[in-house]
């Protein structure tokens, strides 16, 4: 990061990838100036960890047959304009092609081996607890919610009380994804 990064850089990220960000805003203090999280990840899922079951349904996925099997019909288009219409986006209408078509590709970039990476996830092998790193985050953190996400006050609230010094802002009309579906009004916040 050092090689690449010469100046003081903000870090902008979405869902999941909040914790990774919070770790690297840790580590690399003198090369991070803001943090902004957009929609992060659900308190309550980043504290789990691969109990039985998961590990179980990570087995499953990493055979060959079963689990090329699964990974392919829990990534169909059907799925992932289900997900986009019932929890990313407020108003369906904004949902494009192109999103739907980037998501499907990102999911199968890696040809049958993308079951792996896929597998770790539903085995909760990817959550990262970042509770003492928010506690002693010295960055400027702002979170940026839609409006009409159902877990975002919950969440906000979880993450203002370990950082009461962040900002917070709601996008009306949006769920999740604020950054796509309102992203003139996202990119007026980071400026």
């Amino acid at each position: 990061l050092r090689d690449i990064v010469e100046e003081k850089a903000d870090i902008v990220t979405s869902g999941d990838a909040s914790s990774l960000a919070v770790m690297t805003a840790l580590s690399e203090k003198d090369l991070i100036g803001r943090l902004y999280m957009i929609s992060p990840q659900d308190p309550d899922n980043m504290r789990e960890y691969p109990d039985f079951i998961n590990r179980l349904k990570f087995y499953m996925m990493c055979t060959p047959l079963t689990g090329t099997f699964s990974y392919i019909l829990c990534n169909t288009k059907l799925s992932f304009i289900k997900k986009y219409r019932e929890e990313y986006f407020y108003n369906g209408s904004l949902i494009r092609t192109e999103d739907i078509r980037a998501e499907i590709e990102s999911a199968y970039r890696g040809g049958t081996d993308s079951r792996f990476a896929g597998a770790s996830v539903f085995g909760k092998y990817t959550n990262m607890n970042v509770i003492h790193g928010l506690k002693g985050l010295t960055k400027r953190l702002c979170l940026i919610y839609g409006k009409n996400d159902k877990g975002a006050e919950h969440n906000q609230v979880f993450y203002t009380g370990l950082v009461p010094s962040a900002e917070v802002h709601y996008i009306n009309n949006s769920m999740k994804r604020p950054h796509m579906e309102h992203a003139q009004e996202v990119a007026s916040i980071i400026k």
